[in-house]
């Protein structure tokens, strides 16, 4: 979901890379310890330290927004707020202050869980396609969350593969709330409450687990192909200190041949032997007690093509 207006976070760095409205540029008034600082100078020398501050800023402040309107904020909507207005408030005459802050976004998302949310889950076994599915959907303009996406982690655990970075819990919680400002059902795939160090509130996890269902019926070997395409080939001994993590749940005969499989790079037979054990799990014997609407395809596309038919609301 794109924002119509941008938004500043005026915001220390640091507390910005801890938790942010998604979609704000970082656009620091102080950084750490630089107030302090400023208090501490004689009347002159802050004189010359704010004008020469303000010189930078208002040339940054124009190539990052030009002159639009925006929205900017600090953590209570107080002393950065303010320190803003008071510089650059009559220049940009577009600009408005967020009330309480980041602070009251904050509360804003809190509240958010316990609050009734019309959901609608693709599930499906590992591999049949569901975060595809959703990709298509998002293009063509459907209300979507894609948690893949936010997290940069598929939910596994092999979901780290292809990860740089891990976001915090705080922005995990906001880049969701944001999401859901969104009309109509919102179309999500079914997930585990944990994805890598993150997790979904419980109140919301409670609600997904009994919101309507579309579950993907895709055959064995198509699956076992495109998790192939995803996980192997990539990182051989990433793969090996995984499964070792799944040690205490596996039978040692299917560790060995899992091992055996992936140290011979037959990739089939150890995606093969992994999924033995998920279509077991936890996850997908409750999606069996509430299967929903059943879509059997080959391909996303195909089952895109038939879920369209199903959703109960246009495209946003």
């Amino acid at each position: 979901m794109e924002h119509r207006e941008k938004i500043l976070d005026l915001r220390e760095t640091s507390f910005f890379e801890k938790g942010h409205i998604p979609g704000s540029i970082s656009f620091p008034i102080f950084e750490k310890g630089e107030l302090e600082d400023v208090r501490n100078m004689s009347v002159e020398d802050r004189e010359r330290h704010f004008r020469s501050k303000y010189q930078k800023m208002e040339s940054s402040l124009v190539d990052k927004l030009g002159y639009q309107s925006f929205t900017y904020y600090c953590q209570k909507g107080e002393v950065e707020s303010r320190f803003f207005k008071n510089w650059f408030g009559p220049e940009f005459q577009e600009g408005k202050s967020l009330k309480g802050g980041y602070n009251a976004y904050r509360k804003r998302v809190n509240r958010f869980w316990a609050e009734k949310h019309e959901l609608i889950v693709i599930t499906g076994l590992t591999g049949s396609g569901k975060t595809e599915v959703l990709e298509i959907l998002e293009r063509e303009g459907y209300p979507v969350l894609n948690l893949e996406k936010i997290t940069n982690h598929k939910g596994s655990v092999f979901g780290g593969i292809d990860a740089d970075t891990e976001i915090s819990q705080e922005q995990f919680e906001n880049e969701i709330y944001w999401l859901f400002q969104q009309d109509g059902p919102i179309i999500m795939e079914m997930k585990g409450r944990y994805l890598g160090q993150l997790y979904l509130p419980i109140q919301f996890y409670e609600q997904i687990e009994k919101a309507p269902k579309i579950q993907l019926e895709v055959p064995l070997n198509l699956r076992v192909a495109r998790l192939v395409d995803t996980y192997c080939g990539k990182d051989d001994s990433f793969l090996r200190r995984q499964v070792e993590l799944l040690g205490d749940r596996l039978a040692d005969n299917d560790l060995k041949r899992a091992t055996g499989a992936l140290e011979n790079s037959d990739y089939r037979l150890f995606i093969e032997i992994l999924l033995h054990y998920y279509d077991q799990s936890s996850v997908y014997r409750k999606m069996g007690e509430d299967p929903g609407f059943k879509v059997n395809g080959t391909t996303p596309e195909e089952c895109v093509s038939v879920i369209k038919k199903v959703l109960p609301h246009k495209k946003k």
